[in-house]
């Protein structure tokens, strides 16, 4: 022990935790470097996605709840680098005119998808009240608008997060940080309905899923295979249809709770190319970030 210890510099500093997995990276899939610097997304789910299909080329993606054409988005490069076809899917009016005036080629649909159930399983379809946050443009808060979500009533608190992670905000908390809040009631409808609105194929190379807590409402109604997808912090109900129902692979996880699953198939491809899925995504470190 005390000549390991004299082996190392006074003074020295270890890898940082980016430096860590971008060398990890590099060992089993080369140069990630170049794609970071392509990427829109909050913690590098587009890279690891991309790995994880071979760098496949032409591709097809579901952005549930898109939110923004750019901003945080998991899609964004696959479509501009890639060539990816896609359907963008949000229930925000100004989702709609976000990616209506700006370069994005994904179909975009604006939709309330996933049916909840009530007692018994049973379907509801009566209108759902669906609360629009529109912070600021640039604002320290601008990250908001993605907790655009259904509530219980208008004078409900947004919620999001789960376990330690879990917050809640009033409606006058909001307005007092010049959070605008618009409500709409729409009726909810099935995934599936939708995508074939939007003449998705029947196999989705890519879904990224971050619904704020109505994962699991919109993954019971999904009849499409998928290859590769993202959820934020999948409760038990979310897990146990990925794993039992959809037969996928839990791979690894990002930062702040956000993991990464995979088909059999793309697993057993991944493995023959001496690819290993565990390395793809960090575990609890930030990976875009500027290592210390």
């Amino acid at each position: 022990m005390l000549l390991l210890l004299l082996a190392i510099p006074l003074g020295s500093r270890g890898p940082s935790p980016q430096e860590v997995y971008r060398e990890s990276m590099k060992m089993h899939y080369g140069d990630v470097a170049p794609y970071f610097a392509r990427a829109h997304s909050q913690y590098g789910q587009e890279i690891a996605v991309l790995h994880a299909l071979n760098l496949k080329r032409g591709g097809y993606f579901v952005d549930m709840a898109a939110n923004h054409p750019f901003f945080l988005s998991n899609t964004a490069s696959l479509e501009a680098e890639y060539g990816w076809k896609g359907a963008c899917i949000d229930a925000a009016m100004s989702s709609q005119r976000k990616f209506t005036n700006s370069n994005r080629t994904c179909n975009f649909r604006l939709s309330l998808a996933g049916i909840p159930r009530g007692p018994g399983g049973v379907p509801l379809t009566d209108p759902i009240i669906f609360r629009e946050l529109e912070p600021q443009h640039n604002s320290a808060d601008a990250w908001m608008h993605g907790l655009s979500s259904i509530v219980k009533s208008e004078g409900s608190p947004t919620c999001w997060g789960k376990g330690p992670g879990h917050h809640c905000m009033t409606v006058p908390e909001l307005e007092r940080r010049h959070i605008k809040t618009e409500h709409h009631r729409m009726v909810p409808r099935g995934i599936d309905a939708v995508l074939d609105e939007a003449n998705a194929p029947r196999t989705i190379d890519y879904m990224s899923l971050d619904c704020e807590g109505h994962e699991t409402i919109v993954l019971r109604g999904l009849e499409r295979q998928v290859r590769a997808l993202t959820i934020e912090r999948p409760d038990a109900a979310a897990r146990y249809i990925l794993l039992h129902d959809r037969r996928m692979v839990f791979a690894c996880e990002f930062w702040y709770g956000e993991q990464l699953w995979l088909s059999a198939q793309v697993v057993d491809a991944l493995l023959k190319r001496g690819g290993n899925a565990t390395l793809l995504c960090p575990d609890g470190i930030n990976p875009l970030a500027t290592p210390a």
